[in-house]
């Protein structure tokens, strides 16, 4: 006998309607009633526009309700995240900001703050009563700046503007500065923004205004006018300015019996003292490794307040819990604020003296800055010793001391045998200034190397091409290196492929491509026939730039013709020279058994994209 089945009880159908109407159930899914009592029948969700936070965490349809069904069923609390749509809109993809009422809010609530700091206790009062009525925090911000009448009666009016609200990150600020190596149409807005902060900066000027956010902000002018490479003396009036004014507020520059224990202004709070301290260094540090590489003295007196973040220094009690300071600035920054002491009194050693001090004479005196340059190495932290596993700004601060190394013993090139001279204090036979010098070149070389391996800010960060300047420099220099015209040419290729790299964003490298290529002709390095096919390449390059004229900015690129005509060094007068180099050499060169060397720039191109975009192995086997 066969079995019985078993079979599922089927439910009764859904309740009969007068007419055809949708009906949502809990899920939010249309339901179409039909009159004649047939089932209904499901359709496709509809899409919503927004879902609440709990659904986009568990990734599960939402039906944009309030609550929505999924939330309802779970007893949970419905809400949804409001960004304007402007926002949205202005912004890549991924990004969270407040949105636009949250950020005034939070504006206007900080520079209410900041400004009730400097007005009288009643008037405190009067606004507390102001905002427990509701009234708007911005309204009271406009009425409390209408009632200063100059720029004097607020202390550092424009710290206030300048504060970016709570809820905004440095993120933001790190994409601004690399966008335009992943899109070439943003490069107009550098020089948009450039030419509305110098409007600004006007405006502030006519004011009257002096804090260290100006100094800052000048600084910041300074090396955007450099790298835009469109004028020849903006970039020096802004360092300029920028130095008279931290002068003036007693940054630095000031002899120690000119200047009180503490700030000028008697500053007694520890989160704006602390501010003073890390504008008056960083200002230091950029502005003396300007002066190393064009060769100039301008800050006679470093500054006198404690390193940001050096134990040794800084007094910790002002803050209840001590200074707490990111890798970069809890390390990094303290130790490359020693360097660049080391630096200045260099500076003043090579360059301050009028009556200049020639040729063994002045060995003496760079012996022992030298010692103190292999002080400062010996005592570094192990986490900051160069190594394969460093981080970006730890070789950038070994970037430096290398160019400082150069640049010390840099005015004996043109003293002949005294760059030879042997240093007394050490005990090796060949401690010679060129031999310091070709050590200091090397690991150069090698930190280039590994930079263009390692970093994608090879593209978008232009402190580190300090490396490719001066390791170009040493290459086409002869300093008791074996005249291997191959080796120098791969090097010279590898320095301009990396400020081929940045030249997507800053025009400066172009200009600076064009003057090693002159100072490489010159030198016999390279043939007329490969330096203009790199400069081919390099133009097909440039054209995302605006004004594509010729290149002019205060930036030296010969470093020894520096030390004797700084004029004649600067990139805009060597990139002129190009062309009267190069047909010269066409015309005077005189090539004996085979052809020079004509390697097209897209074959070179290739070859050192695959060396440096994913073979560690393209490392040559330098000595150490």
């Amino acid at each position: 006998m066969q079995q019985e089945r078993k079979y599922r009880n089927i439910l009764p159908g859904p309740p009969t309607t007068t007419n055809n109407e949708n009906l949502a159930n809990e899920d939010g899914e249309a339901v179409s009633g039909i009159s004649s009592g047939q089932e209904g029948s499901k359709r496709k969700r509809r899409a919503t526009a927004k879902a609440c936070n709990s659904c986009r965490e568990k990734k599960i349809g939402c039906n944009g309700l309030q609550p929505c069904s999924h939330c309802k069923r779970r007893g949970l609390a419905c809400e949804y995240a409001t960004i304007s749509k402007t926002i949205l809109n202005s912004i890549p993809s991924g990004m969270k900001l407040l949105d636009e009422k949250t950020a005034n809010r939070h504006k206007h609530a900080a520079a209410l703050l900041g400004l009730l700091r400097f007005v009288p206790d009643d008037q405190v009062h009067d606004v507390l009563q102001q905002l427990r009525a509701g009234r708007d925090a911005g309204n009271i911000v406009d009425s409390l700046r209408g009632q200063f009448h100059s720029a004097d009666e607020i202390p550092f009016p424009n710290l206030l503007h300048a504060a970016p609200p709570p809820g905004q990150t440095s993120l933001e600020f790190e994409l601004m500065q690399a966008y335009t190596s992943y899109d070439l149409e943003a490069t107009a807005w550098s020089y948009s923004f450039y030419d509305e902060a110098e409007h600004l900066l006007e405006h502030e000027t006519a004011l009257g205004m002096a804090t260290p956010n100006t100094v800052a902000a000048m600084l910041y002018l300074s090396m955007s006018a450099t790298c835009h490479a469109k004028s020849t003396t903006a970039a020096t009036e802004h360092l300029d300015h920028a130095i008279d004014l931290a002068k003036s507020i007693g940054l630095f520059g000031i002899a120690d019996e000119g200047m009180s224990e503490r700030w000028p202004d008697g500053a007694t709070d520890f989160l704006w003292e602390k501010s003073l301290t890390q504008t008056a260094w960083g200002s230091f540090v950029y502005i003396t490794t300007q002066c190393a590489q064009n060769k100039t003295c301008k800050i006679a007196y470093p500054p006198r307040s404690p390193i940001p973040g050096d134990a040794a220094d800084f007094e910790d009690g002002k803050s209840p819990d001590g200074p707490h300071f990111p890798a970069y600035m809890g390390t990094t920054f303290p130790c490359l604020c020693k360097l660049a002491l080391i630096a200045h009194d260099m500076i003043w050693v090579n360059y301050g003296n009028i009556l200049r001090v020639e040729g063994y004479s002045m060995i003496e005196h760079m012996e022992v800055l030298y010692g103190r340059y292999l002080e400062w190495a010996d005592r570094l932290p192990l986490e900051l010793v160069r190594s394969g596993e460093s981080a970006h700004h730890v070789l950038i601060m070994h970037i430096y001391f290398h160019a400082f190394v150069l640049d010390l013993f840099r005015p004996l090139v043109h003293h002949g045998d005294a760059i030879r001279a042997r240093l007394e204090s050490f005990t090796s036979q060949q401690a010679s200034p060129e031999a310091i010098c070709l050590a200091s070149a090397t690991q150069l070389g090698r930190i280039v190397v590994t930079y263009l391996q390692r970093f994608s800010s090879a593209s978008h960060s232009f402190p580190w091409s300090t490396a490719l300047l001066y390791f170009a420099n040493a290459v086409m220099r002869e300093m008791g290196r074996p005249a291997d015209t191959s080796e120098k040419l791969a090097d010279l290729r590898t320095c301009i492929f990396g400020y081929q790299r940045l030249q997507r964003s800053f025009r400066l490298s172009y200009g600076i491509i064009r003057s090693l290529l002159s100072m490489a002709l010159r030198e016999g390095v390279v043939g007329s026939s490969e330096a203009r096919a790199i400069i081919s390449d390099t133009d097909e390059r440039a054209k995302h730039h605006r004004g594509h004229g010729e290149v002019q900015a205060p930036f030296i690129v010969d470093l020894d013709l520096g030390t004797l005509d700084p004029a004649a060094a600067h990139v805009d007068r060597l990139a002129a020279e190009f062309e009267e180099l190069a047909i010269f050499n066409e015309f005077t060169v005189i090539v004996s058994g085979r052809e020079a060397t004509n390697t097209s720039t897209e074959a070179m191109g290739s070859d050192t994209e695959g060396q440096y975009n994913g073979n560690t192995g393209g490392e040559r086997g330098r000595g150490e």
